[in-house]
């Protein structure tokens, strides 16, 4: 399974690499001999590369090192699809090479330059739900410690506290891998104040799911795994990620809750969502989406999300996709933002 992973993605990355270089040095009018190759190939094993020397040892270096490959991985993204536009516009409209190149370059890193600097941008989105009681419900999601820094950590925290929620939810990928650093990051989340209640995402799974929870069960999080939990006027499930479409409908069938009490369900994917609410859901919370985070890959988590951000109203259950709170890989949002998202319940 691991072999094939990374032979798509290797073949993926190649070809988002080679393209853009091939079109720069080619409207710039550069020979491509070896050098051109070895930087191709270097290019292209990057980001695995450095993702695994930052989750290994997690020093200084290793931090630099990862933070340039994942840059880059959001750079050429943006020259990929902009040199697929301009050669899509020199179909009808004859436009001088080299002005081209150089209008793609100044392009791409202003794209850049913008969207790294919204990426640092953290907002709070607020939503009104009606219910059984008064409750300020704050929902953090795909955090992704690790490809944020701890710095980025405490600032989500302080950020949150100063909401005052009565409840705080997290719907996963809270880290991307346990080195030193990002262990001791991941315990200060007992900084937030309030109840805190957390379900697995797919980056616990590649993090190592059972050493995540160790370190949360030391501290005031409830971890929900496929579990119940009576607030009183309302219930709370949990569930574990999965990469199974219909897992929700197959687990709120096997658990034990009264389905005409207000439930809030909490899974990490906007999954499933028709099954949560015939199921007796009232409010789901989701996340994983990141709204596609660099645009224009929203259009392509479509193809396999329906529901990819805010909120949603499907067959009297009220779903919620909360776009990230941090990010993943890149440094960078375009046509998204990192949000907090802050559920203002009024009884009804």
């Amino acid at each position: 399974m691991l072999f094939i992973f990374l032979t798509v993605y290797f073949s993926l990355y190649l070809g988002m690499n080679y393209y853009p270089l091939w079109r720069l040095t080619s409207l710039l009018g550069i020979a491509r001999k070896w050098p051109f190759y070895v930087l191709l190939v270097l290019l292209t094993v990057s980001y695995i590369s450095a993702h695994h020397l930052e989750a290994t040892w997690g020093n200084g270096f290793t931090r630099a090192i990862y933070l340039a490959a994942a840059s880059w991985k959001g750079i050429v993204m943006l020259l990929f699809f902009s040199f697929a536009a301009l050669d899509l516009l020199r179909l009808p409209i004859k436009i001088p090479a080299k002005p081209a190149a150089i209008a793609v370059i100044i392009f791409v890193a202003s794209l850049t330059i913008y969207a790294m600097i919204n990426a640092r941008q953290l907002v709070v989105r607020e939503v009104a739900v009606t219910g059984p009681v008064d409750l300020k419900i704050a929902q953090l999601s795909d955090i992704h410690i690790g490809s944020i820094s701890p710095d980025a950590f405490k600032k989500i925290i302080e950020r949150t506290n100063r909401l005052g929620a009565d409840l705080i939810l997290i719907t996963g990928d809270l880290v991307d891998n346990l080195n030193e650093r990002n262990r001791a990051a991941l315990e200060m989340i007992d900084q937030l104040d309030g109840p805190v209640y957390f379900t697995t995402g797919n980056h616990e799974g590649y993090a190592g799911v059972d050493r995540v929870i160790d370190i949360l069960n030391k501290t005031h999080v409830t971890v929900l795994r496929n579990e119940v939990v009576d607030l009183g006027e309302i219930q709370l499930i949990g569930l574990d990620d999965s990469f199974r479409f219909q897992y929700i409908s197959e687990q709120l069938e096997a658990l034990d809750y009264d389905e005409t009490k207000y439930t809030i369900l909490m899974y990490h994917r906007p999954d499933d969502v028709a099954g949560a609410a015939r199921n007796g859901i009232d409010l789901m919370l989701a996340g994983h989406t990141h709204n596609g985070q660099i645009f224009p890959f929203n259009f392509m988590v479509r193809l396999t999300h329906k529901y990819i951000k805010g909120i949603h109203q499907i067959e009297g259950m009220t779903l919620n996709v909360c776009v990230g709170t941090g990010l993943w890989g890149p440094p960078m949002r375009l046509g998204s933002r990192c949000e907090i998202v802050l559920i203002n319940m009024q009884a009804e």
